[in-house]
């Protein structure tokens, strides 16, 4: 008893000649366009990643703003009170917290932002932009962490060792081709 899913099918193969060296001389063009997605995909990534990075500093300033602030049920009770004394005047007002913040720390994105007054003084609005500093120079770092500018960093690296292969041959060839003359003007 014979299988009869054993049967040779016959098969019809059609050779075209364009489609062959299409094929074969298309090689490197394929590879071209694997590399450009492959480039546009890392792009789109890092893109992702800085405006992922953008947006959270964009939530901790504004946290950062929205704590300088004043309650407005307790804003009266921060207003400086002056009281006249029969021997001199006392005057009762708010100590801004912001001598306690040390310029020079870094700020942990994880960690809540210290809370200021609406900054009055030079020194005050020195220190927010020092805070702001900062968290750029954190975003920074988180970016330069991110998978997404790893893979661009290998891209380029790939990139810079094709270019020096490529000016190593022609120096070399070069070097052949005056060591072929030199040695020719002097053999006569």
């Amino acid at each position: 008893m014979k299988k009869k899913g054993w049967k040779q099918r016959k098969v019809h193969l059609i050779f075209d000649e364009k489609e062959r060296t299409e094929f074969l001389t298309g090689q490197r063009k394929r590879n071209l366009e694997r590399k450009m997605k492959k480039e546009v995909k890392i792009k789109a990534k890092l893109k992702q990643e800085k405006n992922r990075i953008k947006n959270s500093q964009k939530g901790t300033l504004q946290n950062l703003i929205q704590s300088q602030r004043g309650v407005p049920e307790v804003q009266h009770l921060l207003e400086p009170v002056t009281y006249d004394l029969p021997d001199h005047t006392v005057t009762v007002s708010h100590i801004n917290n912001m001598d306690s913040i040390n310029a020079s720390a870094i700020i942990n994105m994880d960690e809540t932002l210290p809370t200021v007054s609406v900054p009055e003084s030079r020194d005050e609005v020195e220190k927010l932009t020092e805070i702001i500093r900062d968290l750029k120079k954190k975003t920074i770092k988180t970016l330069q962490k991110s998978k997404a500018q790893g893979m661009a960093q290998d891209q380029q690296r790939k990139r810079d060792k094709q270019k020096a292969k490529r000016l190593r041959k022609i120096f070399e060839k070069n070097m052949k081709r005056s060591k072929k003359r030199h040695s020719k003007k002097y053999q006569k």
